[in-house]
């Protein structure tokens, strides 16, 4: 039998965000299918997941034998639920998302019976404190030379990728073309269709290459504006060393997304990225350290 929805939200070492997650989904969407997989935390996750929800068969937890990142991890669950569950929507879920309002989901998948043709689709992201920031709802899909300027953060604001505007169709749908990542709903045969994430990526620009494929196979991405979703991720108070990380995983993504799919001028766009990318690493250790100096002040 066809399942209508399965959710699924893949873990590294945030297991009490997981089964807050799937508690309250499990409220809101009874009749959901719950795919967990754990990017190998090491910290006694998977063990909580099977204490949690032993016995009940709508709720899969799968384990990872490595950290194999966000693209790799979330295709291995989606993949099973197809598998297990034969879902007609997938929903692709962080642990830090939360849903707060019982009819977002019911709204987003009445938002399909709307458009055939219509492939991932979401609301509006709210951080922590439910702030919006127009610039998260959506964006546009870099072209050969944006990525250099989005490499260096002072200058990034400058960037023609933002949305200045959204116009809301009388389907009550704003079609844009990158959505956020942390949560949305996709129809299940579009997103097969699309081969699912890129699984060259590690933890960036997954959504704009998957945005760009949807583009090319003629398929539309979607923000219902009525609907919110709170995307609470902390990531102020972290480490120089994790920052540089991340910021490293940033570039290499871009860089790939870049050589593969936007065919660029290599002799000109090349040496632009690495310049703007070397900016970009020295920016962010100087922001770091003003930023520790002034809290000591």
């Amino acid at each position: 039998m066809k399942n209508k929805l399965a959710f699924v939200i893949l873990n590294y070492k945030q297991s009490d965000l997981v089964i807050r997650d799937v508690n309250n989904l499990s409220e809101i969407e009874p009749e959901s299918c719950f795919l967990i997989i754990d990017n190998n935390s090491q910290d006694g996750s998977v063990e909580r997941f099977e204490d949690e929800f032993k016995g009940i068969d709508r709720i899969v937890v799968i384990k990872n034998d490595v950290n194999c990142g966000y693209a790799k991890g979330n295709n291995i669950g989606i993949k099973k639920a197809v598998e297990l569950f034969d879902p007609e929507f997938i929903a692709i879920m962080n642990p830090d998302v939360v849903v707060f309002d019982k009819e977002t989901i019911n709204i987003i998948l009445d938002s399909f019976k709307k458009d055939d043709k219509l492939a991932l689709c979401t609301g509006l992201m709210l951080d922590g404190k439910k702030n919006l920031d127009y610039k998260k709802i959506a964006w546009k899909i870099p072209n050969k030379l944006q990525d250099c300027l989005l490499n260096i953060p002072f200058l990034s604001r400058f960037s023609t990728t933002k949305y200045k505007t959204l116009k809301i169709e009388d389907s009550g749908l704003a079609y844009v073309e990158v959505i956020p990542g942390s949560f949305f709903i996709a129809r299940t045969q579009h997103f097969l269709e699309l081969g699912l994430f890129d699984e060259s990526t590690f933890l960036f620009c997954e959504e704009r290459i998957l945005a760009l494929k949807a583009k090319e196979n003629n398929f539309r991405v979607a923000v219902v504006p009525k609907v919110f979703f709170i995307h609470d991720h902390k990531f102020e108070n972290v480490s120089l060393k994790t920052r540089i990380t991340m910021y490293f995983e940033l570039l290499k993504s871009r860089f790939y997304f870049n050589k593969k799919y936007n065919l660029w001028p290599k002799i000109v766009v090349i040496p632009l990225f690495l310049v703007s990318s070397g900016i970009g690493i020295l920016l962010t250790i100087t922001s770091w350290i003003i930023k520790k100096l002034s809290h000591k002040v």
